[in-house]
């Protein structure tokens, strides 16, 4: 269950609440360490942090001037940025996207067995619908949502562990209760202590006949009845009609003491903010977190704040913690102790629409970006959310394009399994790409025209590019590689150039 006693008592005791809550913890735990505490980083470090970790867009020219003026208002300006609800939506789906395994095209949409939800989870995160009633939605679906449950119908046969109704199991038990089940759907795991069992009382609780259990792809001859896997809540009429079924373990996944459903979401939305989860990997809950304290307070906020993700997020925002200078860390010590954020990349998605917000230069939206159906539509859901007729000359978001070669190489998936992080590590397919691939080469080609013409002065394009892609101005010795790079006279090579080395 939810419930804290020490921690809570503490921190009411000290008069102390959300960020101060968070830092006093945090605080804590660096004492206890004996872990030197990290330095808070600039208004103009933490402003860029905050638009890309809000909106995955650096921030806007209003922002920028706000900073200039020397009177940045941290509290107001996190308040701006958690309500600008277009940037927010567009940037969390990338997020959920990946959680979720809602793809527009590939595997599964052939013959229909397989459905995206683009549309409900656009709304949802527009709306910042609460989360409970966003898992209630995807777990016994409504309109629109039901893609994630009924996975992905593969073609041919299948490993037993692989049906719709396994996925099921694998894919509610990782996404709302970091549990690992997959090793579970074939024979007992020897990762943790799920059993065939547990996997298969979840997955019957969709099935819409009588499940038999396999064990290694082999039949066992026993069927498997439908059950919830923490009986301490209650459990699971298996008599029941599926629908109820599903409605049942819906209230039994987002009942107020399944600490674990709340746990795990607000431990992925640290991760997300500071670079590491509390518990690390976020996809091994049962792990022992650096901090169960903290880790505890930010999932009863969620619970006082009626599963309000965004309010959970202001709270981490607003914290020291979150302006502490981000710090490198090898991967095999990540997880095992706080010692600040940890330096991040940017994602795809991100890395992408940073250059295309510089250059002003976004992608024209494909027919399929507007056409109903399965394999579709993925602008016009964002249309009719904003009661738009047409799209005209507004941003196409990476989110919204197809899975190119680029994308692929920064690390975007498939999407055919949930994703609960990507690669943190270079590649050498990332670097061939990024030297020498005509995906990027083209954006920069556009980009460097479009700059041009608006800024026909050299220094005054040097500024810009520094200004919106950076959030600063050049030191000297930029200035002076800026200045080669271009030469005196604007020209397409020299500008494509100096754009590479800035977004490199």
């Amino acid at each position: 269950q939810i419930c804290l006693v020490g921690s809570e008592m503490c921190i009411r005791d000290r008069g102390v609440a959300g960020p101060g809550a968070v830092d006093f913890l945090i605080r804590k735990t660096l004492k206890d360490e004996k872990t030197p505490e990290p330095s808070l980083v600039d208004d103009a470090v933490f402003l860029r942090r905050l638009y890309l970790d809000v909106t995955g867009l650096p921030p806007d020219a209003g922002a920028r001037e706000r900073l200039a003026s020397g009177k940045l208002d941290r509290e107001a300006e996190i308040d701006r940025v958690l309500g600008n609800n277009q940037a927010y939506a567009e940037h969390w789906m990338v997020f959920w996207n990946d959680l979720l395994r809602n793809e527009f095209a590939g595997t599964g949409f052939i013959d229909g067995g397989r459905k995206q939800v683009t549309g409900w989870l656009y709304k949802s995160l527009l709306e910042n619908k609460p989360y409970d009633v966003f898992v209630r939605e995807l777990i016994s679906p409504v309109g629109g949502s039901e893609g994630f449950m009924r996975g992905i119908k593969w073609r041919g046969n299948v490993n037993a562990s692989q049906t719709q109704e396994i996925q099921f199991s694998q894919n509610i038990s990782q996404v709302f209760l970091g549990i690992n089940m997959k090793c579970a759907s074939c024979h007992d795991s020897f990762i943790n202590q799920w059993t065939l069992n547990d996997a298969y009382s979840l997955a019957a609780i969709t099935s819409e006949k009588p499940l038999e259990m396999f064990r290694c792809d082999k039949p066992t001859g026993k069927i498997a009845k439908a059950a919830w896997i923490y009986p301490e809540l209650d459990q699971i009429d298996p008599k029941l009609p599926r629908a109820k079924r599903l409605e049942r373990l819906a209230e039994l996944m987002t009942h107020p003491e399944n600490g674990r459903m709340q746990r795990t979401i607000v431990n992925r939305i640290w991760k997300q903010l500071m670079g590491r989860g509390i518990v690390h990997p976020v996809e091994t809950m049962n792990a022992e977190p650096w901090s169960e304290d903290l880790l505890d307070y930010l999932a009863n906020t969620l619970r006082q704040e009626e599963y309000d993700i965004k309010a959970v997020m202001r709270v981490i925002l607003n914290s020291d913690a979150y302006r502490m200078q981000a710090e490198q860390v090898k991967q095999e010590e990540a997880g095992k102790k706080f010692r600040g954020p940890v330096s991040r990349r940017l994602s795809a998605e991100q890395f992408i629409d940073v250059i295309r917000s510089t250059t002003g230069v976004w992608p024209k939206p494909d027919g399929n970006a507007f056409k109903k159906g399965a394999r579709g539509g993925q602008l016009r859901v964002v249309m009719e959310a904003h009661g738009l007729k047409k799209w005209d000359n507004r941003p196409v978001r990476s989110v919204f394009t197809p899975r190119d070669q680029l994308q692929a190489a920064l690390g975007r998936p498939h999407r055919e399994q949930v994703v609960t992080s990507r690669p943190e590590l270079f590649t050498t397919l990332e670097a061939m790409n990024l030297a020498n691939g005509d995906a990027l080469a083209n954006i920069l080609r556009e980009g460097a025209a479009a700059l041009m013409k608006k800024y026909p002065q050299r220094d005054v394009l040097i500024k810009h590019v520094y200004a919106q892609a950076l959030t600063r101005e050049p030191s000297q010795r930029e200035w002076s590689i800026a200045r080669s790079l271009m030469g005196d006279k604007l020209t397409a090579e020299g500008t494509e150039d100096f754009l590479w080395t800035v977004f490199m």
